[in-house]
Parts: C-alpha cells; sequence; structure tokens
C-alpha cells in the first residue's frame, strides 16, 4: 500500500471524479454551498471597502447626515440568507439520508480490516477475495468491520464515507456509474497510509466473469461445480437426484434428461438442456403433471456458469 496526494489520482477539473449515484447530488449541495457563501463574503468584504472609501478621514471636520434606515434592507438581509440557509439545509438532509440507508437490493459485502489490509467477502456469491470489484449500476453495502480502534473510510469518486461505531462496525454504499478503479480511503485510525484499497467497477458481462473465476468451485470440472451450486441453492430441498420422488414437492431429476415429461395443459416436451434452462428462469410456464407452482424463479439470480453446472450436473445424474 503506498500513499497518494490528498486529492486522488483522478481529477477531472479541481474536484474528483464524479463516478456514482450520489455524487452529482453531493456536488451540487457543495457547489449551492460554495455560491451562497462566495456571495456573502463578496457582499460584506465589497460593501467593507466601499464604506471605507466613502467614509474615509479627508482632514476637515465633517458631518454626516441623519438616516432614517431601511426596513427593505433589514427584511432582505434577514430573510435571503435565512431562506439559503434553509435551502442548504434541505440539500443536505436529503443527501445525507439517502447516503446512510442502503436499498433493499444492495448487494451485501462484509469487509474485515487487518494489518494486511481489507478483505472482502460477497455474501451473495460466496466470494472471498483481497480486491473489492462491484457491478455498474447496481447497490452495494459494505458492512466494514474495523477493530477496537475507531477508524473513518470514504470513497472520494462515490462521495461517501462512514466511521465505525461503538462494536468497530462501519456502513457505507454506492451505486457506481463508472467503470475503472477508484481509491478506497483510511482517513482516519489506520496507518500512514492514506489509500488501503482500490474499488473496481466492472460491466455486467466482465463482473459475471470476475465472479466465476473467484467463486468456490470455479477449478471443479463443471457437473462437480453444479451439483455444488445444487446443494447451495437448495434444490436439493424440494428435487430428488435419484429417479425417485423420494417425498420431495418437485419432479425428480435422476435419470430424467432426455426423457419425455407431460404436463397439466396436457402438452410434452423432451427434458433437454433448453428446458432445464427454461424451468429455472420460469419454472411455472411448463408445470409437470401431478406437482404444484412451488418452485421459486432465478432468473437474473444466477450467473451463466452456475446455470450451465446446474444443466451438466443433471445431465450427469443418472
Amino acid at each position: 500500500m503506498t500513499a497518494t496526494p490528498l486529492l486522488g489520482n483522478n481529477l477531472t477539473s479541481w474536484m474528483p471524479e464524479s463516478a456514482s449515484t450520489l455524487a452529482p447530488r453531493v456536488d451540487a449541495a457543495y457547489s449551492l454551498m460554495l455560491a451562497f457563501t462566495s456571495l456573502v463574503f463578496l457582499v460584506l468584504v465589497g460593501s467593507a471597502i466601499f464604506f471605507v472609501i466613502k467614509y474615509r478621514y479627508r482632514g476637515l471636520p465633517q458631518v454626516t447626515s441623519a438616516g432614517s434606515g431601511s426596513l427593505l434592507l433589514h427584511l432582505s438581509w434577514a430573510l435571503i440568507p435565512g431562506i439559503m440557509l434553509v435551502l442548504m439545509f434541505q440539500r443536505g438532509l436529503e443527501n445525507y439520508a439517502d447516503a446512510t440507508v442502503a436499498p433493499g437490493n444492495a448487494i451485501d459485502v462484509q469487509v474485515n480490516v487487518d494489518e494486511d489490509g481489507l478483505h472482502y467477502d460477497i455474501v451473495p456469491s460466496s466470494v472471498k477475495a483481497d480486491e473489492l470489484v462491484v457491478p455498474l449500476n447496481q447497490p452495494v453495502k459494505l458492512t466494514i468491520h474495523g477493530g477496537d480502534a475507531a477508524k473513518t473510510f470514504a470513497i472520494p469518486a462515490f462521495r461517501t464515507s462512514a466511521s465505525t461505531n461503538e462494536t468497530g462496525v462501519a456502513t457505507l454504499w454506492f451505486e457506481a456509474t463508472q467503470a475503472g478503479e477508484f481509491d478506497l480511503w483510511c482517513t482516519a485510525g489506520c496507518s500512514d497510509d492514506l489509500i488501503v484499497s482500490q474499488v473496481s467497477a466492472l460491466g455486467d458481462d466482465e463482473y459475471g466473469t470476475w465472479l466465476d473465476n473467484n467463486a468456490p468451485g470455479s477449478d471443479l470440472p463443471l457437473p462437480e461445480y453444479g451439483k455444488m451450486v445444487f446443494a447451495e441453492q437448495g434444490c436439493v430441498a424440494c428435487h430428488s437426484d435419484t429417479g425417485d420422488q423420494a417425498g420431495k414437492a418437485c419432479p425428480p431429476l435422476g435419470g430424467q434428461f432426455g426423457t419425455q415429461r407431460t404436463f397439466v395443459d396436457g402438452s410434452n416436451a423432451t427434458m433437454d438442456e433448453a428446458y432445464v434452462k427454461e424451468s429455472i428462469f420460469k419454472p411455472n410456464a411448463k408445470l409437470v403433471k401431478g406437482f404444484q407452482p412451488v418452485m421459486p424463479a432465478f432468473e437474473g439470480r444466477l450467473r451463466e456458469r452456475q446455470i450451465d453446472g446446474l444443466v451438466a450436473y443433471i445431465k450427469s445424474l443418472k
């Protein structure tokens, strides 16, 4: 791990690059506050300069005219800053609420911190890695277990940060909108190194390939990998891997590949690869006669290699 300048490596202007859904809104709120404070500064300093010049001492006795005051000026000076302060508070509150509450469909990533750095456990995929790789346009929630010492973590390009609480846990979330590598900082409580990790954001296909290459059993032959997926996804609870039903709620799979199946509407079809994949994605599209529609749809929940593994495993059953 090496330290980096405070503003990071990737700058598009005087601000860090914007690479998440939250970043443009944080930047807009910051720009609003900068514009307002700059306006107030210019009015105050400009007025001070004007009055210093206008009412400077000229060496002769001077008598100023009595002022009657201005109600409009007093109201303007009170109301305009008040309105701007309310707008800034409203923007900040909205951004804070969005930044602290992760969407329900966020990918759960558990992060463990030790002297060697950060270690990631992508819960839905059972992938453990020393690098954080995330998909584009999908929310990701990091639960960081930082140990006893208080720590603060931030991803500048995503405009998100969090500090560990009394239990040593910090939670933050983001949704990457730009592919690339982005710095993850530990800004307090860590070693001298500012950057402790990188976040790599990939497109869906690249991310799926990365998961497949790093998932448990990725080096197994496809049928063995499919057997592991069959157990992990709970298929064994409803499907028998033998030729008999064995009290299961769904049709048996052992020795069934290539045979004819009869459906509740009276139609028939061969149990081939296309049928197996359709049954995984849309299990009620062709409901086998004598069984109830109890199987959940797995469309969008399995990666391509997991599906291929399941098909290979079912084909191998005798």
